[in-house]
This record gives structure tokens, C-alpha cells and sequence, in this order.
């Protein structure tokens, strides 16, 4: 079975540590759930734009399994633009809004909505979608944090599960090449 165009699990596992040595020199950072979640976690998307970084991606869940919760925390390059001036479908930000009914379905976030972020209460900025499938924008510093869930209520979120930064990508990037080695596998 070929990979994402790789032949071999040899040519995906070194573009795979390619992408993360790219990546660890970024210094970009990444934001994921905090222990109160204890499901699988590894890293996911993360999007360039030619030598820029646009953004990256922790996946909580298990992969590929619709009847099983998902979280995805999205961390945006701190570059002061917000989602209202994003939206070109080459843009990271893009793909996940169209998800969620595109930029005009974010709507303010009901009052009084917040995430712990390193243990600090910070209040959502805009949500979308249902309970069961959801979105939420919070603002971090310079840092724009798009949170997507699906099969985990919004409530159960806001009130069970909290947000840290990633020091070291290492164990998620790891983690991603389980999960791609298993699929790979004919």
C-alpha cells in the first residue's frame, strides 16, 4: 500500500523524521490537552507554507475510529493574524473552519466559557458547532488556539479537560509513527 506517495515504510518514516527535525528547529509552539486526559495523543497535522510554519497540530483519540472521542488542538504561528484574516484555502486555519460550517459559522462564545491554558482560566473567543461536534478560538499571547472536538460534548471539555504547551514534541512525534506504521502495513 503506498503512503501519501511513499513507496516504503523506509521512505515514509524518513520523510516523517524530516518533517519533525524541520519542525523542532522552528521553535514553534504547541499546545496540547493536559493530563486529565489520558487517551492516545500524538502529533498530527502540521502545515507550512514554504519554509514558513503555519501551524501544528496534537491529536487526542484514536485515530480513524469514528465511534471513539477525538480532541484536536491546532496552534497557529503567533504571526498577529486572527482567523478573520485568514481564509485562503491554502490556508491551515481554513481547512478546520470549513469543518465547521467556514469562518461565518464562528459566533461569539456563550459567556463565561473558558479553558484552563497552563492552568490559567482563558475565555473562549468563539465557538461552532453542536455539543457533539464542535469548535472553539481562544487567544493565547500572540498564540491563536483552534480546539476541535467530536464525541466529547463541548460542556464535558470545558469543564474536564484543560490545555498545556508541548516542551518536547519528541513523544507525539513517536506517537504519529505508531499510528502511521500500523496503517502503512499491508
Amino acid at each position: 500500500m503506498q503512503f501519501g506517495g511513499a513507496r516504503s515504510w523506509d521512505d515514509v518514516e524518513r520523510r516523517e523524521r524530516e518533517h519533525h527535525d524541520r519542525l523542532q528547529r522552528s521553535g514553534h509552539p504547541a499546545f496540547e490537552l493536559d493530563d486529565r486526559w489520558t487517551g492516545p495523543r500524538a502529533l498530527g497535522d502540521v502545515s507550512w507554507t514554504g519554509y514558513s510554519l503555519d501551524h501544528v497540530g496534537i491529536a487526542h483519540g484514536v485515530p480513524w475510529q469514528p465511534d471513539e472521542p477525538e480532541v484536536h488542538v491546532h496552534t497557529l504561528v503567533p504571526d498577529g493574524r486572527g482567523l478573520d484574516d485568514r481564509g485562503s484555502d491554502d490556508d491551515p486555519a481554513f481547512d478546520v473552519l470549513a469543518r465547521h460550517g467556514g469562518r461565518s459559522a464562528l459566533r461569539a462564545a456563550p459567556a463565561g466559557m473558558t479553558v484552563d491554558v497552563d492552568d490559567a482560566p482563558v475565555a473562549a473567543s468563539r465557538a461552532a458547532g453542536s455539543d457533539e461536534e464542535w469548535l472553539v478560538e481562544l487567544v493565547v499571547g500572540d498564540v491563536v488556539l483552534l480546539v476541535e472536538g467530536r464525541g466529547l460534548g463541548l460542556g464535558t471539555f470545558t469543564r474536564s479537560h484543560g490545555l498545556r504547551r508541548v516542551d518536547d514534541l519528541n513523544l507525539r512525534f513517536e506517537a504519529r509513527l505508531d499510528q502511521l506504521r500500523r496503517f502503512h502495513q499491508p
